[in-house]
């Protein structure tokens, strides 16, 4: 839990955070390697005032992407730097830190500048899983509670599904390992309360992969006495917002 001080600092973390992502996401074309993008990350960092990265910013691309290999990038001398690819998506991981204390945000992003239809059929039932989850955060509620109801969202819209890659997606999502959340504070990644009280300070970051392709997202959030507030707001979410968002950067 945050004193309101603390939640200011966080605030201001997170919407620093913000304007890097954009500088990033507007580097982001095939051919590109996913370094320069990082570098766009600790750019915007320090211009926005504060002491660079809060860690080392995740743009890792099609295979790079998948959980095993977020890992590994962390032994990688070039942090298993490569070319990003048209189709491919990217994770975009980041935080910027200031004042002592870090942030977390992220979103996937199309290569190509648009999710194709298979793509966006997952992209968007992770979307309503995930808003169904973060509905539910408020002073007193557990984490599990938050993760059931995301679950819950997802198996509500299973039998409306009309592609393979999204029903795929609805049963891999249909665990709790997929709704993943933690705090965030000194530490980018502190662990999370099993009951939410007013102050928490959280990041959700639900993901899950179907064939070639990694989703995942992430905001920081704050639990208020009356429910929560993203304090990472600005960025998109459903696939044609992240299209819009996409196009407006190039």
């Amino acid at each position: 839990m945050k004193s309101s001080a603390e939640v200011e600092l966080l605030r201001a973390n997170a919407q620093a955070t913000v304007a890097a992502f954009r500088a990033a996401a507007g580097r982001i074309d095939a051919g590109t390697t996913q370094r320069r993008v990082e570098a766009a990350v600790v750019s915007a960092c320090l211009e926005a005032d504060g002491q660079g990265p809060s860690f080392w910013p995740w743009s890792m691309s099609g295979p790079n992407a998948h959980l095993d290999e977020l890992v590994r990038s962390s032994y990688s001398y070039e942090h298993l730097d490569r070319e990003m690819r048209p189709g491919e998506l990217v994770r975009l991981d980041i935080g910027c830190a200031g004042s002592g204390y870090g942030a977390d945000i992220g979103r996937t992003l199309p290569v190509s500048g648009h999710f194709d239809a298979a793509q966006a059929d997952v992209w968007d039932l992770l979307i309503e899983g995930y808003l169904a989850g973060l509905e539910v955060i408020a002073d007193g509620v557990t984490v599990a509670e938050v993760r059931a109801a995301s679950r819950a969202r997802v198996r509500e819209l299973t039998p409306s599904l009309s592609s393979d890659g999204a029903r795929q997606a609805a049963v891999l999502l249909d665990v709790d390992a997929a709704w993943h959340l933690h705090g965030v504070g000194i530490e980018s990644g502190e662990e999370a309360l099993p009951v939410l009280r007013a102050g928490t300070v959280l990041a959700y970051e639900p993901m899950v992969s179907v064939g070639p392709d990694a989703f995942y997202l992430e905001d920081m959030i704050v639990v208020t006495q009356d429910g929560h507030e993203v304090l990472s707001s600005g960025l998109p979410y459903r696939a044609a917002e992240v299209d819009a968002f996409m196009a407006r950067g190039r």
